[in-house]
Parts: C-alpha cells; sequence; structure tokens
C-alpha cells in the first residue's frame, strides 16, 4: 500500500508541476487543475480534462496530440518513484483464508 501511495503521490505532483510550467496547454481551463486526459470542448477548443467534461455534460473532442504531449512534460519532471521490491511482497493468495473473506460478525 506504501508503494501505491508513494508512487501515486509523485505521479500527482509531476502533473501539477507539468500543468504548471505550461497553463495554457495543460491545465483545464474549467478547473485550473491539470488536463488528465485532455480534451478540446466542442465550443471554442478550450483544453479540459476528460472527466470534468463528462461531469459537466460538456461535448468535446479527445485530442491524442495533446495527451502525449502532457504524458512526456509530466514524464521530463522526473518521477521520484520508489523501484518495488519483490522480496517483500507476498502474494495474495498466500494471504487469503481458505474460506475466502468473510464478515466479522459472520465468524463463529
Amino acid at each position: 500500500a506504501a508503494y501505491v501511495l508513494e508512487n501515486r503521490v509523485a505521479l500527482t505532483t509531476a502533473r501539477r508541476a507539468a500543468a504548471a510550467r505550461a497553463p495554457e496547454r495543460f491545465a483545464c481551463s474549467l478547473t485550473a487543475r491539470p488536463a488528465v486526459d485532455a480534451v478540446r470542448l466542442t465550443d471554442g477548443g478550450a483544453v479540459a480534462a476528460e472527466k470534468t467534461a463528462q461531469a459537466r455534460g460538456l461535448a468535446y473532442e479527445v485530442d491524442e496530440a495533446l495527451r502525449a504531449d502532457f504524458e512526456a512534460a509530466v514524464a521530463r519532471e522526473g518521477v521520484a518513484t520508489t523501484p518495488l521490491c519483490r522480496e517483500r511482497c507476498v502474494a495474495w493468495k498466500r494471504l487469503m483464508p481458505i474460506g475466502g473473506l468473510r464478515p466479522t460478525w459472520a465468524r463463529g
């Protein structure tokens, strides 16, 4: 869990930095946050994050070139992550009880 959390924080930090460096290209025009999965709104061509456009019911077109440029800008920010230590990993099947998971109230 710590590994996943650390990497998500690093990715979010890199996305914010990339959007801050070029807000006219990589910031959502609706929220000013990083335009993750960037789209262009059909009424004016403004850049927006796809989830934001969907949530607001706005018409849009996917801009693959802009998405690729944003991902490249994020990569240039140098997402600092800790490599996964496979020696410390335990397969979930080894942790699962034979009968599967049961609610605590059902145990007897």
